[in-house]
């Protein structure tokens, strides 16, 4: 049997397994995690409120958006006079084209279980080439500690 195919088939199988290792994996930060999903599937940013309310911001960010058609250039969040905790995302569409883009809010009490599980629905939103929107998510209740955002494409 020829050896030349079999080498070639050996690194084609060491790009695709290069290809998505480099789409997907955990990022630890300070400030939570970064978990990338896959070019399909997207990306989940988790993080934390602070003792004053606000949110934990991650300089992290930049660094995990590698690969995707969008970025994330900002978390912010703060806690309203009622206790209730607010979270904004801001996008921005890296590409010369329209983008729509799919994105849910989830919220955490200070033990990690979610608040009102498999409430947090699929919202989509179009970007327009370079656009920049900002995203925003209520928890549902004043327990709530943690919030992961979920951005992914619209395929």
């Amino acid at each position: 049997m020829n050896i030349i195919p079999k080498r070639i088939i050996w690194i084609l199988m060491l790009g695709v397994v290069f290809i998505f290792s480099a789409c997907t994996g955990q990022i630890k930060t300070e400030s939570g995690v970064i978990n990338k999903l896959g070019l399909d599937s997207g990306i989940q940013i988790r993080s934390h409120f602070n003792e004053d309310g606000t949110l934990k911001t991650d300089p992290e960010l930049e660094n995990a958006m590698v690969g995707y058609d969008f970025r994330i250039t900002a978390l912010r969040g703060y806690t309203a006079d009622n206790g209730i905790k607010v979270a904004q995302v801001s996008i921005m569409n890296k590409t010369s084209s329209s983008l729509n883009l799919q994105y849910r809010f989830s919220w955490l009490d200070a033990n990690g279980i979610e608040i009102a599980p498999g409430t947090g629905v699929w919202l989509t939103k179009q970007f327009f080439s370079y656009e920049t929107k900002n995203l925003s998510g209520v928890a549902r209740s004043s327990r709530a500690q943690q919030v992961i955002v979920y951005v992914k494409e619209n395929n």
